[in-house]
């Protein structure tokens, strides 16, 4: 009985619990948190912790938690710390919106955490590593390094891949990871296939259905094209041209090509040949093929340009929109002009095509060609169609299209110049250039700077090394190792600059061990100026460089021997010689060496011969002076601003007064009078007639608004529009010895008022002393140029800052602009004596040149009686005691009046002229109000101005 109340127990407890079991699932207990709740808060608490951790990645100067966390994660995983917090997100989104498929969560934060990993990977290879293995792993775990690219789990798996397998197997590697994570995340590349397959499918079944019930649709359900247009041929060829005009007013926008329903078969009354009908025919039958039709019937609504764009009139143009849209617009337009004034100017039959017709109006005929012809009219003939007018340059300048000596004269062609026909080996270069920027971040860790090379670009000379110093390192600190940098890099020297225009790096310009040879040829290529337009060269970046020198307006040049300077102004001197015609620019070159531009004696663009002597020189300088002072009174009284507006007066002019005298011709021709013979012989002779360099044009009006005499306003109108005139000096500081002061008073001047006048300045010189380039010269002046120089104070004194010092010659040059926040790096470009030869003697078979020699003879400038030494005039002598006061000065390094008048015991007033004559010398500065000038020399260099006063 006891062992059967034993075997009864348990079944009373199974089917207690049984009980209970029912009666929970019948009454569920209630509590305080269900799954979904759970979820949520554990998701909140992900997201929540993923942006704290994000917020202390970058700001770490919160706290001391902050930074200690910040910094850690920076070690461990290097940039990819701030992508860390994501897959916090990634996670915490995953529990909020899952409700069923909990697993779903965990493969989500799964595979974002692989594709993490193989993230870290990545930016751990993208470290530059120099060849050795030791220094590779010396590399990728300094500090520095890790935090820079992926840290230490990152250069972990990186460094082993590398000694491993190498840097392509290991990339291949991590991209199969970060596959693989992408798989776990439910991205499945048979499925993306399927989905696009269907995709496509879909596309053409819907395109079927729309071009099947298209064809069910006739054309006149068209309402804004009428039937009957079509009911002769000519009705349809005037549907053409008015396609063509609706076709280029409205956007192509309007009618969708695959919503228009193809049109029926439309009988066309025509005689037109069979040529034309197949045409048609082929034209409506490719439209059908490509699901199109048009506004006239049965080809492509875009038949419409074909009449316009292409030879055959039944091809289709694809869609065009956006930029491409808006040119064929403007094309569109100019066509249809030039169709218009066609016929306006005869009644030609119709043709099969309206676009096919070509008028030609010549002295009010007209001419018909062939009306089956199929070829659109070249852009020649829609110039010939339309009335000439003047063509109108780059610099501003109206140029008379169709001048005679325009017409006559033949420009040089650019297969005499020489093109870069090799390139450097791009895959050994870029080793280079990685090897030469590892070695160049270890030099700086070298000397205690843990900057990071982020960038290069590389230039036909340099290459640009972008350096990102690390947070609390000066700017001095770098720049102080530019001769050390130079010695590691084995590099004859380097250029450190600070900022980068529009970055926050240092760059670092290194010589390249290969230089690129960029040739006048490559550069002046893209040249579509005006006539002023120069080839400098090429930039770091591989641009090229060309400045117009009518915007610059003058241009200041220095350099030592051998640095490239003559062959840059050379290459400045044909670009302008291959552009422009002698009619456009006129040139004036002073070449005291009497070497650099004796191959340009005897071009027709010289006003001279080549002058060499110092007193020719500054009679030149000063004929430039007054021909500017010359050329602003005419523009004043003719009502023009500048050279351009004046010769667009003279074109206008010159074709109102043919006009006038063509309609005076006809008067006489008709009456038969002898007025003609009367009003000729009151006519001046041509020797009469007024000439540029002749004074009696600046009293002239050259527009008289007295409408007396046609002849006598001819005899008033300038000879011809004026040219620009370019004055080049290859050597300004033999003349600055010779005849200083009235080549700086004629410098000064035309720098200051010849903008206007189209006189434009090129000066050079190897010595770019204070003495030389004076501050005069060099306040009239901003556009400068500077090869390499001796020193930094050459290079403050061309540029106003330092750095030509350290460029490496054979036309490496620095361009400073205003425009320019810092000097420009350029590689300029180089013209042989071969090509300087060819293009002359091409230029000399086309015509003698026309000297005027009084220019040299002369002096139409006088500063006083001494002027034949060039050494005074009206110029106050120097105070005796001006040595002993520039002494002062320079040794104190103070340019204070107060302190001369102290020390040598003078008044006030003479102490302040003193140092008046101290400026203009160069030695100090401008005033600058209470405080002391500026002094702008040392000793040495006071020395050798003393040496060169004496001299003078």
């Amino acid at each position: 009985m006891r062992n059967q109340d034993r075997a009864l127990a348990p079944q009373e407890k199974i089917q207690a619990r049984k009980q209970e079991r029912q009666l929970s699932l019948e009454y569920p207990a209630e509590t305080f948190l269900d799954g979904h709740t759970k979820n949520v808060i554990i998701g909140i608490i992900f997201i929540l912790l993923g942006l704290v951790i994000f917020v202390m990645c970058l700001l770490p100067n919160t706290g001391i938690v902050a930074r200690q966390v910040s910094h850690f994660l920076l070690l461990l995983l290097g940039k990819g710390a701030y992508l860390f917090p994501f897959i916090f997100f990634v996670a915490g989104s995953a529990c909020i919106s899952m409700r069923v498929r909990e697993m779903l969560a965990l493969r989500l934060t799964l595979g974002a955490f692989v594709i993490f990993f193989a993230l870290l990977i990545l930016c751990a290879l993208a470290t530059p590593v120099p060849s050795s293995s030791g220094d590779i792993a010396a590399l990728m775990f300094n500090s520095d390094t890790v935090v820079a690219y992926g840290g230490y789990i990152g250069a972990l798996f990186a460094w082993m891949g590398l000694i491993t397998v190498g840097v392509y197997v290991s990339i291949v590697i991590a991209l199969g990871i970060m596959f693989i994570g992408a798989t776990l995340i439910g991205f499945s590349p048979l499925r993306s296939l399927a989905a696009l397959h269907s995709f496509i499918t879909q596309r053409k079944e819907a395109r079927a259905a729309q071009q099947v019930a298209a064809d069910c649709q006739p054309v006149e359900s068209f309402q804004n094209i009428p039937v009957n247009a079509y009911d002769t041929y000519e009705g349809y060829d005037r549907a053409g041209s008015d396609a063509d005009v609706a076709a280029c007013d409205v956007t192509q926008a309007v009618w969708d090509p695959t919503r228009i329903p193809l049109a029926g078969t439309t009988v066309l009354n025509t005689s037109a040949s069979s040529g034309d009908s197949v045409g048609k025919h082929q034209g409506q039958q490719r439209a059908r093929r490509n699901g199109y039709t048009s506004l006239s019937g049965g080809a492509s609504d875009q038949s419409a340009y074909s009449d316009a764009y292409g030879d055959d009139p039944t091809s289709v143009l694809p869609l065009r929109t956006g930029q491409a849209l808006l040119q064929d617009k403007a094309h569109c337009k100019s066509s249809s002009l030039a169709h218009t004034a066609s016929q306006g100017c005869g009644n030609a039959p119709t043709s099969s095509t309206s676009s096919a017709r070509t008028v030609s109006c010549a002295s009010g005929d007209s001419k018909q060609t062939n009306p089956h012809a199929t070829r659109t009219p070249s852009s020649k003939q829609h110039s010939q169609s339309l009335p000439s007018a003047p063509v109108q340059s780059g610099t501003g300048a109206v140029v008379d299209a169709f001048s005679d000596e325009d017409d006559s004269f033949e420009l040089p062609s650019m297969t005499l110049l020489k093109t870069s026909t090799k390139t450097r080996q791009s895959a050994s270069f870029d080793k280079e250039l990685a090897e030469t920027a590892a070695r160049l971040q270890q030099t700086l860790a070298d000397f205690g700077i843990m900057a990071t090379v982020v960038d290069w670009i590389a230039g036909p000379t340099v290459t640009l090394f972008e350096i990102d110093l690390p947070a609390g390192v000066r700017v001095s600190r770098i720049m102080s190792l530019s001769d050390d940098i130079a010695l590691a890099l084995a590099a004859p020297g380097v250029r450190i600059f600070a900022p980068i225009p529009r970055t926050h790096y240092v760059g670092i310009e290194v010589p390249n061990a290969t230089r690129e040879n960029v040739f006048l040829g490559d550069i002046l290529k893209e040249a579509h100026g005006g006539p002023l337009e120069i080839a400098i060269g090429k930039d770091v970046e591989g641009r090229a460089i060309i400045s117009d020198l009518a915007k610059m307006p003058h241009l200041l040049i220095g350099g030592t021997t051998g640095s490239g300077k003559s062959v840059g102004i050379n290459s400045m001197i044909m670009s302008m010689l291959m552009r422009a015609t002698p009619r456009q620019v006129r040139f004036i070159m002073i070449d005291p060496k009497r070497v650099e531009f004796s191959p340009y004696n005897g071009i027709p663009h010289l006003y001279v011969p080549v002058v060499t002597e110092a007193k020719e020189a500054a009679s030149a300088l000063s004929w430039g002076v007054a021909e500017m002072e010359r050329r602003l009174k005419v523009f004043s009284k003719v009502g023009a601003k500048n050279i351009a507006q004046y010769n667009e007066k003279v074109a206008q002019e010159k074709q109102r007064l043919a006009e006038l005298a063509r309609q005076q011709e006809q008067a006489e021709n008709a009456s038969d009078d002898s007025a003609y013979e009367t009003g000729g012989a009151d006519e001046p002779l041509a020797s009469e007639k007024t000439v540029l360099l002749t004074d009696n044009v600046s009293t002239a009006a050259p527009f008289s608004t007295q409408q007396t005499n046609d002849t006598t306003q001819a005899s008033t109108l300038p000879d011809d529009h004026l040219p620009y005139i370019v004055i080049i000096i290859d050597e300004l500081a033999d003349l600055m010895m010779n005849v200083g002061k009235e080549v700086e008073f004629s410098i000064s001047r035309i720098a200051q008022l010849a903008r206007a006048a189209g006189i434009h300045l090129i000066v050079a010189t190897q010595r770019p002393s204070a003495n030389v380039v004076t501050g005069l010269i060099k306040a009239n002046i901003t556009n400068r140029m500077s090869f390499n120089v001796a020193s930094g104070l050459d290079s403050r004194v061309i540029l106003d800052t330092a750095g030509a010092e350290a460029l490496i010659g054979n036309g490496d040059l620095l361009l400073s602009k205003p425009e320019f926040a810092k000097p420009v790096r350029i590689q300029g470009c180089f013209v042989s004596e071969e090509e300087i030869f060819s293009v002359v003697e091409q230029l000399k078979s086309q015509g003698e040149p026309e000297y005027h020699t009084d220019i040299l003879k002369t002096n139409l400038i006088t500063l006083g009686d001494s002027m034949p030494d060039g050494s005074g005039g009206s110029v106050e002598a120097d105070d005796p005691k001006l040595w002993e006061a520039a002494d002062i000065v320079v040794a104190s390094g103070l340019g204070s009046t107060s302190n001369i008048q102290r020390k040598l015991s003078v008044g006030y007033a003479r102490a302040g002229r003193i140092m008046d004559m101290l400026e203009q010398k160069g030695i100090v500065g401008a005033a600058n109000g209470s405080r002391p000038r500026e002094v702008l020399v040392d000793m040495m260099e006071l020395e050798a101005l003393k040496a060169f006063e004496q001299n003078d």
